[in-house]
């Protein structure tokens, strides 16, 4: 499921920045797919497949 489908069935964003409250978008920086904030300037939250990391939640096993 997209984000933008996503958004449809929920009424929520998702992923969000816990820094700045803000939804996060997938984007390509460096070369690498990460998810980013464009709060404060812009910054990478966390890359692709690291989101619970990021987030502090622990990944299922």
């Amino acid at each position: 499921m997209g984000q933008q489908s996503l958004l449809e069935w929920i009424w929520q964003v998702w992923p969000v920045c816990p820094r700045h409250d803000l939804g996060v978008h997938s984007s390509e920086r460096g070369g690498a797919a990460v998810w980013w904030c464009a709060g404060g300037g812009g910054h990478m939250l966390a890359p692709v497949g690291e989101l619970a990391r990021a987030l502090g939640r622990r990944r299922p096993k």
